[in-house]
């Protein structure tokens, strides 16, 4: 049975990172908020449920960038153009491209605080909310 309550996955692999941010976002009642510790995991989770928006660290093997593809591809169970946010370690011109053309809302580049992470999905959160209600 799908959840009226807005959901997130946050793929991040640094478990403190990870356990904080959800913690914190389900302690100020964000959303249904799950995580995932590798991209290969997070791809099971697109399987087997929708999401309504995503945090995912983009990591340097580019399996962040191929999670997005499978998300905007339409091969999961959520909106191919759910809003995503990815984390990275950094952001040249090519990223910059890579990211627009996939339709990625806002870039965090680390080191960033948790409060950001925190902001970026109450605002994810809020957005749905408004768009469920409009």
């Amino acid at each position: 049975m799908p959840s009226d309550r807005f959901s997130l996955l946050l793929v991040e692999p640094y478990f403190v990172l990870r356990s904080t941010v959800t913690s914190v976002a389900r302690g100020l009642d964000l959303g249904d908020i799950h995580a995932a510790p590798s991209h290969e995991a997070a791809a099971q989770m697109l399987m087997a449920r929708p999401f309504d928006a995503f945090v995912i660290s983009v990591g340097e093997d580019g399996g962040g960038l191929k999670l997005i593809n499978t998300l905007r591809g339409g091969a999961t169970r959520s909106r191919g153009d759910a809003p995503v946010v990815v984390t990275a370690d950094f952001c040249d011109e090519r990223a910059v491209v890579a990211f627009k053309q996939l339709q990625v809302r806002r870039v965090l580049l680390k080191p960033f605080k948790v409060k950001d992470v925190v902001e970026t999905i109450t605002a994810l959160a809020q957005r749905e909310r408004q768009a469920v209600a409009g």
